[in-house]
């Protein structure tokens, strides 16, 4: 959760530093392979570590996804964490937000 942590700790009035913060995080995180419980251990539950007003994805997304968003009000990422049949994460989906 230390990773996520980058991007709660800088000012309010830094958005652009905080979408590059979760920019940094999903290129440079592997994901694929884990487990929801570690996905959860590296970068927080997406509905509680998010400070966001924006508590619902901005796309639609697959059903069983984990779904973190980074959003200013004027843009930012929302990244889709896809799982397989067995429970591990098959894929990342980065969807720019306008």
């Amino acid at each position: 959760m230390l990773v996520m942590a980058q991007t709660h700790e800088l000012q309010p009035s830094a958005p652009s530093a905080r979408l590059r913060a979760a920019s940094r995080v999903f290129n440079s995180v592997q994901l694929v392979g884990k487990t929801r419980a570690e996905v959860v251990g590296l970068l927080g539950d997406p509905q509680l570590s998010s400070d966001s007003i924006y508590n619902f994805p901005f796309y639609p997304a697959q059903k069983g996804s984990m779904i973190y968003r980074f959003d200013t009000g004027s843009g930012g990422w929302q990244f889709d964490v896809i799982f397989d049949n067995n429970g591990k994460v098959s894929s990342i989906e980065r969807n720019g937000i306008e």
